[in-house]
């Protein structure tokens, strides 16, 4: 351009021909060239709207340039723009305007503001939810002629009843707003009969249609010694029930779900708590008659471990391993003079002590850690012979409220066991049919009757008809006790060789421990 330019201001003092100039000017990007436009520096500001359903959503940018945003179709997101292009350097906002309605939404938007840098923005995301969802379920063992009033958040009452609206199905009427708690209860059941609500609580993110009411008879009962931190999960078909010490009514519990009369229930420990501890269950299985269960138990303090004092014979290692074969972890002190007692039988679900009959003795130390023991809950399985033995070496002053049986050396022979009339169900003769004979082999007799508190569960058929095992229970926050007057020690290896009397032996392990 600069050397075009030279040329014509030499050219200039000289006449030329019209055509040589137009020729130059033409060379030179003279008139009849394009003029370059003017370069756009503004940018445009676009976004997606997902999740829009209602009507009438408007959004600007700002606060001026309205547009107007339609739902596409089904869930697809849908897009927007703004007609308006802002230069570099300009702040920008988009808000909402006007939310939709029919259904009512609230939409809210993210990246929605900056500063324009050199570049088209097209990453503004708006995201639409209901305002408000309702709440509904359906329900069920309401019959013709019964009313169950159910409310939600405490207010909004609704009967249902099958001569009403859409029974089974229901809805409450009033919405409740999104990120709202809400809570669904019973108000009033049927005469009769208990009402349970399953899915019942939760914060509203959307429709709830899954709450069921169930109308029918409870099934309950009362949890025992479940340590503070805990949790038990019980079930009841598929209802299942998380328990802590913290639940509802605790120790009492009760089942979502109640059940119409004539079905069966079957309550199970569906998930243990940690540790050693176990919970069992007790009275868990039935058919619903026209009333509700209310005394089903579960006991926490089942503690499957078993101290056994012996005499390191070979009986006793037989034992030990059926001992363990039923489910129990065993600490032997086999073949001991005298228990010291190390380790200590606080920490053990039984104490089961046969005792050595070489002149054996249990000395204070021994003896207080059995009564510690049964003090804070845990078991004593005492056999005749051991009761025996420490009486005649005086080592038992301290451990004599635990025993049952004022044991004498008085009689042998062989007898015939049967269920004492007043225990027929007890744990202890579970698996057992009754009246059996014991092997041949000596048997020694009490010569005094059970102490007051216990219980006769099975007796001799001979001509004395005396008691043969009995069973104490939670005296004083002992523990269970259990007293055998049965030896095993004369005739060694009977009570493992004859598998009723070793069951009823296993029996009595786990009732004392809790785990029957």
């Amino acid at each position: 351009m600069l050397a075009c330019l030279a040329m014509r201001l030499r050219i200039a003092p000289f006449a030329v021909a019209l055509t040589t100039f137009a020729a130059l000017a033409s060379a030179c990007g003279g008139s009849d060239s394009p003029t370059p436009g003017p370069i756009d520096l503004t940018y445009g500001i676009s976004g997606t709207v997902r999740g829009l359903t209602g009507k009438g959503l408007v959004v600007q940018l700002n606060g001026a340039d309205p547009v107007f945003v339609s739902a596409g179709t089904g869930t697809s997101p849908v897009t927007f723009a703004f007609a308006k292009k802002l230069v570099t350097g300009t702040v920008y906002e988009v808000k909402v305007a006007n939310q939709p309605t029919g259904p009512d939404q609230v939409c809210t938007v993210t990246n929605g503001n900056g500063t324009i840098r050199d570049r088209n923005i097209a990453d503004v995301d708006i995201t639409c939810a209901q305002s408000a969802a309702p709440v509904s379920g359906t329900a069920s063992g309401i019959e013709n002629g019964t009313v169950a009033v159910i409310t939600l958040n405490g207010a909004n009452d609704l009967a249902l009843t099958p001569g009403v609206g859409g029974y089974p199905n229901w809805a409450f009427a009033a919405p409740v707003a999104f990120g709202a708690p809400y809570t669904v209860a019973v108000k009033t059941a049927p005469a009769g009969k208990a009402c349970g609500v399953e899915n019942g609580t939760g914060t509203i993110a959307g429709p709830v249609t899954n709450v069921a009411v169930t109308c029918g008879y409870a099934v309950g009962g009362t949890i025992l010694g479940l340590p503070a931190g805990q949790t038990v999960t019980l079930a009841n078909g598929t209802d299942e029930l998380p328990l802590t010490a913290a639940s509802v009514g605790f120790p009492k519990f009760k089942f979502n779900r109640p059940i119409d009369a004539g079905k069966p229930y079957a309550v199970t420990v569906k998930t243990q708590p940690g540790g050693a501890l176990r919970c069992v269950v007790r009275n868990g299985t039935g058919t619903i008659a026209a009333a509700s269960v209310d005394n089903v138990e579960v006991d926490c303090r089942c503690n499957p471990t078993a101290l056994l004092l012996g005499a390191g014979t070979a009986f006793e290692a037989a034992f030990n391993a059926a001992v363990q074969a039923d489910g129990f972890t065993v600490t032997a002190v086999p073949n001991f003079v005298s228990y010291a007692g190390q380790p200590d039988a606080a920490g053990f679900g039984t104490t089961v002590a046969f005792l050595n009959p070489n002149n054996a003795t249990m000395p204070d130390a021994g003896q207080q850690s059995i009564l510690a023991a049964a003090a804070a809950g845990s078991g004593f399985v005492v056999n005749g012979w051991a009761h025996y033995r420490t009486q005649v070496f005086n080592t038992d002053i301290a451990l004599r409220n635990l025993y049952l049986f004022n044991a004498r050396y008085t009689e042998v022979g062989n007898v015939n066991l049967t269920v004492a009339a007043t225990t027929p169900n007890h744990p202890l003769l579970n698996g057992i049919v009754f009246p059996f004979s014991m092997t041949a082999s000596p048997y020694y007799m009490p010569a005094q009757p059970p102490v007051a508190g216990s219980t006769v569960v099975a007796t001799e058929q001979n001509v004395y008809s005396r008691p043969i095992v009995a069973v104490r229970e939670s005296v004083a926050a002992e523990g269970r006790r259990v007293n055998f007057t049965i030896d095993p020690f004369q005739g060694a290896d009977r009570i493992t060789a004859d598998p009723k009397l070793l069951r009823l032996y296993l029996n009595a392990i786990k009732w004392s421990a809790h785990c029957e």
